[in-house]
C-alpha cells in the first residue's frame, strides 16, 4: 500500500519548495508531499484527486498573482473541487492577513485558511494543524470505505436480480459518484470537440460560395 498522499498547489517556484520543505518537516516519513502542476482549467485537477491515497490538498489563496498560467484564486479551486470532493481535507494557505485575501463565506468551500507561517514544524500551531488535518484525513478514507463496500454489495445483488427499486437507485447514484471526476475531466475536452465542430461547419458553409467565385 502506497503512502497517503498531501497535495499542495502554488505558483510561486520559491513558495512552493519552501512550502514541500515545511510541510515533509512537519508530516515526516510515510506521508508523500507532492506539488501539483499548475493547469488553467480548473478540471484538470480532478486526475490527480480520484485516488484513495489522497488525503488532503492545500491550495494557496494567490494562485492568479503571476496570471501566466492561473486565472483563479484558491478559493475558486476550492468552491470547484469541493462540488465533486465534498469530504477531502482541503486547506487555503497564504502568506498574508488571511482577513485581507478572504472575506467571509467566501473561504467556506475549504477546511479552513492557514497562514503559511503555521506549517512550520517549530510553529504552536502547526502541531494542531497536522493532528487536524489527520483526523478529516481519517474520516474522509473511512467515507470512501463506506461507499466502496456498498457499492459492491449493491453491484453483485444487482448482478443476481435481487435489487429493490430503492436499491437501484441507491446504486446509480453510487455509480455517477465514481464517475464524476472523469465526467469532470472531460468536460473541457467535450467543450473544445463543440467548438472545432462548429468552426468546421462555419467552413463548410463558406465552400459553395467560394466555388460560385471560382467558376464565375
Amino acid at each position: 500500500m502506497s503512502d497517503p498522499i498531501i497535495y499542495f498547489i502554488d505558483d510561486q517556484a520559491s513558495q512552493r519548495k519552501m512550502l514541500e520543505w515545511d510541510l515533509r518537516d512537519l508530516f515526516g516519513a510515510g506521508y508523500q508531499v507532492i506539488s501539483l502542476p499548475l493547469h488553467e482549467r480548473k478540471d484538470d485537477y480532478h486526475q490527480y484527486l480520484d485516488g484513495t491515497a489522497v488525503i488532503g490538498l492545500l491550495i494557496d489563496q494567490r494562485l492568479n498573482e503571476t496570471g501566466e498560467v492561473t486565472s483563479y484564486t484558491g478559493v475558486d479551486l476550492a468552491r470547484h473541487l469541493r462540488g465533486t470532493y465534498p469530504e477531502l481535507p482541503i486547506y487555503i494557505v497564504t502568506g498574508y492577513d488571511p482577513d485581507e485575501q478572504i472575506n467571509g463565506p467566501e473561504s467556506g468551500s475549504a477546511d479552513a485558511v492557514v497562514h503559511k507561517s503555521e506549517l512550520r514544524a517549530d510553529s504552536p500551531k502547526a502541531t494542531s494543524f497536522k493532528q487536524r488535518l489527520l483526523r478529516q484525513a481519517g474520516r474522509y478514507k473511512e467515507a470512501l470505505t463506506r461507499k466502496q463496500q456498498r457499492y459492491r454489495e449493491l453491484l453483485t445483488g444487482s448482478l443476481n436480480g435481487v435489487l429493490t427499486p430503492e436499491q437501484q437507485t441507491e446504486l446509480a447514484s453510487l455509480e455517477n459518484d465514481r464517475l464524476l471526476p472523469t465526467q469532470a475531466s472531460e468536460k473541457g475536452l467535450v467543450s473544445k470537440l463543440h467548438k472545432d465542430i462548429e468552426d468546421i461547419e462555419r467552413l463548410l458553409a463558406k465552400l459553395p460560395n467560394l466555388d460560385k467565385r471560382e467558376n464565375g
